[in-house]
């Protein structure tokens, strides 16, 4: 089974009130691929305004998807907590997180830090050291995840899994490299046409593309 988890920003991410104007003041990096999948040149506008047009699909092979979803979970900043966060070299960096918070944060692959002057920070998933930081076995089954080492994030969500793409919230989709490579552009006919109303108040009508 090809697994697909929707990459996106629940009711626990207070960001997504932000989300437009991030990406005005911080754009995104996006597949390539896409320009040619959509047959025609996209702008870093309509990727997060989700006005992108509908795909010539007759010759496109048609997946199952399995849907769940992640989000970038936001911390008060701390000096005070349990836990460091650790680069790749074991050195720490950044503020402190509880054990709880540290292992909602290496499950979802990235996270973000709320400064008292309202300032974000976020850090991202990467790679897995040889010995384990945090036991996270008190929070959910993924007992690897306790191994993770992070890294500061270039795009205000997080990064992808190659580091080269931003993650987009309602836009950016996980796969498994194996079974669909890293910047393919997936089209969800059921998706085009669902209005989405953010907690600022803003609605977008999504046009059914996802990014790998």
């Amino acid at each position: 089974m090809i697994l697909f988890f929707f990459i996106g920003c629940g009711s626990k991410s207070p960001t997504i009130q932000s989300y437009p104007s991030l990406f005005k003041t911080n754009p995104p990096r996006i597949p390539s691929k896409s320009v040619a999948f959509v047959n025609e040149e996209i702008s870093v506008e309509s990727v997060f305004s989700f006005s992108l047009p509908s795909p010539n699909i007759s010759s496109t092979p048609n997946r199952k998807l399995w849907a769940t979803y992640y989000y970038t979970p936001v911390f008060p900043y701390s000096k005070t907590e349990k836990h460091s966060i650790l680069n790749l070299k074991g050195k720490a960096f950044g503020p402190r997180l509880s054990a709880k918070d540290w292992c909602n944060a290496a499950l979802q692959g990235s996270f973000s830090i709320s400064y008292p002057n309202g300032s974000l920070q976020t850090f991202n998933y990467a790679g897995l050291s040889k010995k384990r930081q945090v036991n996270c076995a008190p929070y959910h089954r993924f007992t690897k995840s306790g191994r993770i080492r992070f890294q500061e994030a270039r795009g205000p969500y997080g990064d992808g899994a190659t580091g080269i793409y931003s993650l987009i919230p309602l836009r950016s989709i996980a796969v498994d490299p194996q079974k669909m490579p890293f910047g393919t552009v997936i089209y969800i006919p059921k998706a085009r046409g669902l209005t989405i109303t953010f907690s600022s108040g803003e609605t977008i009508t999504h046009d059914g593309y996802f990014f790998a």
